[in-house]
């Protein structure tokens, strides 16, 4: 038999060297961070590699996938209509991990996760907001996030997904009822300022009304003080007494005749306006003396 030429030998070492370093590195497996490799052997699962260095034998075992444990999101848009026939588009986020220790069933049991849950957000959003008008939309969109948590924990839980929460980030009527509610709001504003300039017009001419009534009380007052004074030569302290005294008849006479006045009468007797009028005397007296 002949002897294997060096050159051969040489050929088979290398050849060999190869399959064996081929062989090592396809039986080394390094997981990153917050990842797991789900290992079959010859289509079989058969464990759950987490993060940092594992071997695997090769040929006979395959990587069939890997499981992210970070926490994910999935934004979903929804139409549908309002209690008051308004068409309105919500988005809603909801924000999921894999529950840790069960990577299997997230792995095996589902293979679409973004869908099942847009099914089960679909089913929620369009089983709610046909209930409310659309400012109860806005008013209680923290109760329809809650009503989708709460769908999706029940349903999802069984597939080795947690949900963290959920939340509508967005509400958004057709646009023609935003420019009609634009338009509405715009009306509001203006009706309350021309109310608010109205009042203020109003107060003003009010105001001018009572200076010239009050203009026109003290100069009919003047000229009749000065008439009796004339006629009489009474003092003008007697004078102003018999006007204040004649006033205050006058004024419960108009109370007495109207018989859907309510105003409340005190005790008092008709001496009590002499003695006011003493007071605001002496109040002008020390006015006068202290400018």
């Amino acid at each position: 038999m002949e002897s294997i030429s060096p050159i051969v030998l040489f050929a088979i070492k290398i050849i060999a060297l190869l399959v064996f370093l081929f062989l090592f590195f396809r039986s080394i497996i390094i997981v990153p961070q917050m990842y797991v490799v789900i290992l079959e052997r010859w289509g079989k699962y058969l464990r759950t590699i987490q993060p940092g260095l594992a071997f695997r034998v090769p040929i006979m075992d395959q990587i069939a996938g890997k499981v992210c444990l970070k926490d994910t999101q999935l934004s979903v848009t929804v139409e549908t209509k309002t209690l008051d026939d308004v068409f309105v588009k919500l988005i809603i986020s909801v924000q999921r991990r894999i529950t840790p220790g069960k990577e299997y069933d997230a792995f095996y049991k589902l293979s679409r996760f973004d869908e099942q849950m847009s099914a089960y957000i679909f089913d929620v959003v369009r089983a709610e907001v046909p209930k409310l008008k659309l400012d109860d939309v806005f008013a209680k969109k923290d109760d329809i996030a809650v009503a989708i948590k709460n769908e999706l924990s029940a349903n999802m839980t069984g597939y080795g997904v947690e949900i963290i929460r959920s939340l509508i980030t967005d509400i958004d009527p057709d646009s023609r009822v935003k420019d009609a509610m634009n338009k509405i709001n715009e009306a509001q504003r203006l009706q309350v300022a021309a109310q608010a300039q109205g009042e203020a017009e109003s107060k003003r001419l009010q105001g001018e009304g009572i200076a010239k009534q009050r203009t026109a009380i003290i100069a009919g007052l003047k000229g009749s003080v000065e008439e009796f004074k004339a006629a009489t030569r009474a003092e003008t302290k007697e004078v102003m007494n018999l006007v204040l005294l004649t006033q205050y008849f006058d004024t419960l006479g108009k109370i007495g005749a109207d018989s859907k006045n309510s105003v409340l009468m005190i005790p008092h007797n008709p001496e009590g306006m002499m003695n006011l009028f003493e007071e605001i005397t002496k109040a002008n007296t020390v006015a006068q003396q202290n400018k």
